[in-house]
């Protein structure tokens, strides 16, 4: 599509191309993996204390105390520029952890531990819950 050039000198194929790539992108889903960041100072600062401390475990009213926003606000900025929710990407970003942990062979257990979770059980069931396999399963087809 790069390689078109000028869009107003396209041909009529380059243009079916072009629609036909759009119908398709359009149809793409994220992935549960897909950790978005934004560039806004309040954003990125609650973001960072969430991935460089996950065990913290902070409330939506900690970190927009942290940002000195309402909590509203903060659930807006999230939902405005990473396009899910305060709690939902703090889950996600655990699970990101997660997968990266699994795969050096951290025990279960630990990984529960390192991010937060009160035991194992429970890390368990958020694993499960996002990815549709337990943790033991995931890299196992």
């Amino acid at each position: 599509m790069v390689a078109f050039g000028n869009p107003s000198s396209s041909s009529p194929e380059q243009w079916r191309l072009a629609g036909v790539l759009l119908d398709e992108m359009a149809l793409i889903s994220p992935s549960v993996t897909f950790l978005p960041t934004s560039d806004d100072p309040r954003i990125k600062r609650v973001t960072d204390q969430i991935i460089h401390k996950p065990a913290a475990n902070p409330s939506l009213e900690e970190s927009a105390e942290l940002v000195c926003v309402s909590p509203r606000t903060l659930s807006r900025l999230f939902s405005k520029y990473l396009g899910m929710g305060y709690g939902e990407w703090k889950t996600r970003s655990k699970m990101v952890e997660a997968l990266k942990l699994l795969e050096e062979e951290v025990p279960i257990k630990t990984i529960a531990y390192q991010l937060g979770y009160e035991n194992a059980s429970s890390f368990i069931y958020a694993f499960r819950k996002q990815f549709g396999k337990s943790p033991g399963n995931y890299y196992h087809k």
